[in-house]
């Protein structure tokens, strides 16, 4: 059994403890792996009163465990009280500017920079982040790497090469 703690951003206050136990194997699949039965609850009790009912994984390969984890938990704390929640009032922040001001720049050189958003906060959407260059926008041009909190987003610029 192994325990991890669950937070929501907009909650700072609130943190709630779960525990994923790997409960049994219950079968052998085609290809002779076992199917765990994993099993992740909560004390916390439902936002609408009583408990909060244990979710049950069946688990064929460990390739996507975290995913699974991910899902479970995340149908878990749709049904805690969360409250009194936090308005979530500043706007993301962007750092780390690539290229610099005033830099030299290689015509191979790509744009990058990386945006943030304090705690507590609701997170970004990423599909919602435009870039403009020269009056152009380049915003389905975007690579984005990250988390709702923190993102890098780069932009590779179509090169066009003329040989003389």
């Amino acid at each position: 059994m192994a325990t991890y703690l669950i937070r929501n951003t907009l909650s700072p206050s609130k943190v709630v403890s779960c525990t994923v136990t790997f409960r049994s194997i219950v079968n052998k699949d085609a290809s002779g792996e076992p199917t765990w039965l994993v099993q992740i609850n909560t004390a916390e009790p439902h936002k609408d009163g009583g408990i909060i009912p244990a979710e049950f994984i069946h688990l064929v390969t460990l390739s996507n465990i975290d995913a699974e984890i991910k899902k479970a938990t995340e149908r878990i704390s749709a049904q805690i009280n969360w409250e009194p929640l936090v308005d979530d009032e500043t706007a993301p922040a962007i750092t780390n500017i690539s290229p610099g001001d005033n830099n030299v720049v290689d015509i191979n050189s790509d744009v990058w920079f990386d945006i943030k958003e304090s705690l507590p906060a609701a997170g970004m959407d990423i599909n919602s982040i435009k870039m403009f260059v020269n009056d152009i926008d380049v915003s389905a041009q975007l690579d984005a790497d990250g988390d709702p909190y923190s993102y890098r987003i780069r932009w590779k610029p179509n090169r066009v090469y003329d040989y003389y």
